[in-house]
């Protein structure tokens, strides 16, 4: 425990003291997770792991929190930044679901996958956890997709 392979909160505090800011590399490996590391050789590993590395620990597979992935890629301006999108987004998509109860079942599943993969989102590695989620996300869409199209669509009508 007294070397930070377990603790995001601690790697984040070495991301602060190590001064390490990506100025926005790390986000560009999150969004572009799909892409191949045979297309992309220098494509960014997760935040943890790169905090591992500077920091010569013995374990690399650790996990960096928002507020640390924010850190990392835009500084202090991040961290604001990323408390704020993933607030907002998380914000918008309790509102729909607690107001307006009329959403199809679909947007509900979705809804509730997504409670547990915040956890994972903000506590874990984000360039790990957005591949997963939308991974995941895209599963359960061709599955619903290819058994009844009619339940893609969002639908806003009561639901019996």
């Amino acid at each position: 425990m007294e070397h930070g392979h377990l603790d995001s909160f601690q790697n984040f505090a070495r991301a602060l003291e190590y001064e390490y800011i990506s100025y926005g590399q790390q986000i560009l490996g999150v969004l572009f997770f799909f892409v191949p590391r045979r297309f992309w050789p220098d494509k960014p590993i997760g935040s943890g792991a790169q905090i591992a590395i500077e920091s010569n620990l013995v374990h690399e597979n650790i996990g960096m929190n928002i507020l640390g992935e924010g850190y990392m890629n835009f500084g202090v301006l991040g961290v604001i930044l990323f408390a704020l999108a993933f607030g907002f987004f998380c914000g918008q998509l309790d509102r729909a679901f607690w107001r307006d109860r009329r959403f199809s079942y679909t947007f509900q599943a979705y809804y509730l996958f997504f409670l547990g993969g915040a956890v994972f989102v903000f506590r874990g590695a984000l360039i790990s956890a957005f591949s997963y989620m939308v991974g995941t996300l895209v599963a359960i869409w061709l599955v619903l997709l290819l058994s009844d199209g009619s339940r893609m669509r969002f639908r806003i009508s009561r639901v019996r």
